[in-house]
């Protein structure tokens, strides 16, 4: 964990905004890539969430924008986090293997880790040459 703001009731998402840009700006300064912020389902996380242009337009809720510190990367939020560890599991365990129990597809294509880390590979192949 590279930092946390305590959600007081007295914060606004307008407050929290400033102090969390300031904290990425900083971080990317100094080289530390910030590629998402992690937070609970609470209100004013939500609100701060909604304080964003959303880089991926047609949903109800914004999970990504423009990294304003490094505007070549997006940012992602997740919310909720337990639920990653869910979707971590459905992932490993898709896929026709025998220790596979279910079986995800888009397009009639098996989604597995292995298909996750080919895309995240491709991703990040293309940060790298945007940032060079």
């Amino acid at each position: 964990m590279v930092a946390t703001f305590p959600t007081l009731d007295n914060l606004d998402a307008n407050t929290m905004y400033d102090k969390v840009w300031d904290t990425i700006g900083a971080l990317e300064r100094s080289g530390i890539w910030i590629i998402a912020i992690v937070g609970d389902d609470a209100a004013i996380n939500r609100a701060f969430f909604a304080c964003h242009p959303p880089l991926t337009e047609g949903f109800d809720v914004v999970f990504d924008t423009v990294n304003l510190a490094a505007p070549h990367r997006p940012l992602y939020f997740f919310s909720d986090v337990p639920h990653l560890k869910t979707i971590r599991n459905c992932f490993y365990k898709s896929g026709t293997g025998p220790n596979s129990t279910r079986l995800l597809t888009i397009s009639n294509e098996v989604i597995g880790l292995l298909l996750l880390g080919c895309i995240m590979k491709i991703r990040s192949t293309t940060y790298d040459d945007v940032s060079s």
